[in-house]
């Protein structure tokens, strides 16, 4: 069955907006029609199955049916991660979230190239469902910090 990360919140009968991209998988690559159930989680509220509602012209709407398995959240795990190549970096934040890490925080040294790093592309990197299907958490935070507050801070610093 198809899984799916959502931003919305789940609940029995919510209906759940699709970005154009997910919809533009879900409707042409998957092939999916009104009635057709999927499952589809948040990382807030556990894993829901849902159902195509609706197949518009430039989008799609889901209604979560019914509560699959409740949220699960694993061990309090940071990974720190000094900014490297671009495509190295996704490739890692994807691998950190399919092992259960809670946040990313991305350092930067003095040999960091940054200037081509999304942000925003690495905040859904680990919304890509995982292959592991025991884990469906997404790490909460993406921050960048400079390598010596970062070190400096302790394990639970701010930030």
């Amino acid at each position: 069955m198809i899984r799916l990360h959502v931003r919305s919140d789940l609940s029995p009968g919510a209906a759940v907006a699709l970005t154009l991209e997910q919809a533009r998988y879900l409707t042409q690559v998957m092939r999916l029609k009104a009635g057709d159930d999927l499952l589809v989680f948040n990382g807030r509220d556990g894993e829901w199955r849902a159902t195509v509602a609706e197949v518009l012209k430039r989008g799609c709407v889901l209604k979560a049916e019914e509560q699959v398995r409740p949220q699960t959240f694993g061990p309090d795990l940071d990974l720190i991660l000094a900014v490297v190549k671009k495509a190295r970096v996704e490739t890692v934040v994807e691998k950190a979230a399919e092992l259960g890490a809670r946040r990313v925080r991305l350092t930067l040294t003095r040999y960091t190239n940054a200037e081509r790093l999304r942000m925003d592309r690495l905040d859904t990197t680990p919304r890509k469902p995982p292959n592991r299907p025991a884990v469906w958490t997404c790490p909460k935070s993406m921050t960048r910090r400079s390598w010596t507050p970062c070190c400096t801070a302790g394990p639970r610093g701010a930030g």
